[in-house]
């Protein structure tokens, strides 16, 4: 199992490093994605990226891929990470984990897609100030940790990679999809 993940992420990276665009813009893309992903703005991820495409010079498949990172599976642990750092920031005891989970589930349930849409105002309407405040600040801090080195580890591999690529003269094929290599095989024809 461990190796399928591995093979995934490398996969992925290949495939990210791999996109047809400029590095600051791919760079940019996964920076935002990955700022996003960290805030508590549940269903509205991907809208947000692709509005800030219009106003940022942005790679929208790097942000739509990037705001993944924190995912249904992760949230209401990653949530309640930012939180406890907000708490700390704001010198308030924190709730326990069971309460916050209750919490933010609540906060987050809804039964069709579109009310999805309403989750984020709805749900954290539910949100005590107690919770929300310290849940936001954690929230923009923790995102500012992950998404300004993303940039400029991003940038650096895109930069380096799209050199090597120039200084060989090699005309290679852009993968259009993670699971396709650069020799235009997918993985399960190899």
């Amino acid at each position: 199992m461990f190796q399928a993940t591995r093979d995934g992420i490398l996969k992925f990276f290949a495939w990210l490093l791999m996109l047809d665009d400029t590095p600051h813009s791919i760079a940019m893309g996964v920076a935002i994605g990955v700022f996003i992903s960290f805030t508590p703005t549940v269903g509205l991820h991907m809208a947000l990226v692709v509005m800030l495409s219009f106003f940022i010079r942005l790679n929208r498949t790097a942000g739509l891929t990037a705001v993944w990172l924190n995912n249904p599976l992760t949230a209401i642990p990653v949530f309640f990470f930012n939180y406890l750092i907000g708490t700390w920031l704001l010198l308030r005891p924190a709730i326990h984990w069971h309460e916050f989970r209750e919490t933010a589930s609540q906060a987050l349930a809804f039964e069709h897609w579109y009310q999805m849409l309403w989750s984020v105002v709805l749900g954290l309407g539910k949100l005590t100030l107690e919770v929300a405040g310290p849940l936001w600040l954690g929230s923009l801090l923790v995102a500012t940790v992950f998404s300004v080195p993303a940039y400029f580890v991003v940038r650096r591999l895109v930069s380096a990679r799209q050199r090597l690529h120039h200084a060989l003269g090699a005309h290679v094929h852009t993968p259009s999809n993670p699971g396709e290599t650069p020799h235009g095989k997918t993985l399960q024809d190899r």
